[in-house]
């Protein structure tokens, strides 16, 4: 199976066809303990410049929620549309 380079948008490939990765800069890793809990991950991928997956994996190492809180969050919206207890 072949895929377009164009997947895998700002990574380069290495010998042997060996995905590089890119460096998190002091700076990313500000902007993205800033987001975190606010935006959801796509969003903090897109203003970084990288894939939901690095965001993810780099949180994950950072010991960061990415957990949204307010009014999107699943919860809340499972709150909102749930019946009460005890109602049937």
């Amino acid at each position: 199976m072949f895929f377009s380079l164009e997947i895998w948008g700002n990574f380069s490939f290495g010998g042997g066809g060996k995905m590089l990765k890119r460096s998190w800069t002091a700076e990313e890793i500000e902007k993205s303990k800033a987001l975190a809990g606010k935006l959801p991950t796509g969003k903090i991928a897109e203003q970084l410049g990288r894939g939901p997956v690095a965001i993810t994996m780099k949180a994950r190492q950072l010991q960061i929620s990415l957990r949204t809180h307010g009014a999107s969050s699943p919860s809340q919206i499972f709150k909102e549309t749930a019946p009460a207890r005890g109602t049937s």
